[in-house]
């Protein structure tokens, strides 16, 4: 290709990089082919669901999914795509991003305190002190779910056998030491580049921590006119203040903090809200 192209001076000189001349069409650097529509994702599921009103102002609905969802929508090597017939190209089948939950679990409660006028207790009490007592409201909103699959490190494992550990902690989220040379106690260098991978791109089995979260509120409703009311609501947002963890800090075997789960807190803390507004 000497003097062909004379606006790029990396191809158009007497010599040229050898993995250049390796490239399908050499003479455009770089060949970017996007959106070609060859991935595809699975979605299996088993969801079980059931609700219940109660005659004493009690109402629940709960639900459950057990589920996998898997993609291919990558490559394991950028070699594996086939440009002469795109839908033959190899593509990894693994478990989607932030997508594959396994299990899912939601209850949904509202429960009208039976005190007041017409109910169960208190009534018979005063027009004042239903005023004030009566038709109060909570409110429960709960879920647990599994965490994310992780991405897979930047080289082989030398020790085969699952990473995940029993008791994960934030300064080793998995086991490194499948990836630390006996013989030398080091972790094992990144993979070289220019070097087909030939291990996986992301965790089958270990995952982030799962997510716990509460919701709760309490509300009641004063009458002040025929068609004007005053609602006031105390809302408890992460009720618990269970934290959400949703990175590891590094899965390069060079870095310091490999391994390591990220403490950012991938969801809101626990903050509380007083609210009061007018109804016509």
């Amino acid at each position: 290709m000497r003097g062909l192209i004379p606006d790029n001076a990396a191809l158009n000189g007497a010599t040229i990089t050898r993995q250049t001349l390796l490239f399908t069409f050499p003479q455009f650097t770089p060949l970017s082919i996007n959106n070609v529509p060859i991935g595809r994702q699975r979605y299996d599921s088993f969801q079980l669901k059931a609700s219940k009103r109660f005659s004493q102002g009690l109402t629940f609905l709960a639900s459950y999914t057990g589920a996998k969802t898997l993609e291919q929508v990558s490559f394991l090597n950028v070699q594996d795509f086939n440009v002469a017939d795109p839908y033959n190209s190899r593509l990894v089948k693994q478990s989607a991003d932030q997508i594959d939950i396994p299990r899912k679990f939601n209850l949904a409660a509202v429960w009208q305190l039976p005190i007041g006028k017409g109910k169960p207790f208190g009534t018979n009490m005063s027009k004042a002190a239903d005023f004030v007592l009566g038709g109060w409201e909570m409110n429960v909103n709960m879920t647990y779910m599994k965490g994310w699959n992780i991405a897979y490190p930047n080289a082989a494992q030398v020790t085969p056998g699952s990473a995940a550990l029993d008791n994960p902690t934030l300064g080793q989220y998995f086991n490194t030491d499948l990836w630390r040379n006996s013989a030398t106690g080091r972790l094992v260098p990144a993979q070289e580049p220019f070097t087909l991978r030939n291990f996986p791109l992301r965790f089958s089995d270990v995952r982030l921590p799962g997510y716990q979260n509460w919701d709760a509120s309490i509300s009641k409703i004063f009458p002040i006119h025929e068609r004007l009311k005053a609602q006031f609501r105390f809302e408890a947002v992460n009720a618990m203040n269970h934290p959400w963890f949703t990175g590891i800090q590094s899965v390069d075997v060079t870095n310091a903090q490999f391994g390591r789960l990220n403490p950012v807190q991938g969801n809101l803390p626990r903050f509380l809200k007083l609210g009061l507004n007018l109804q016509f």
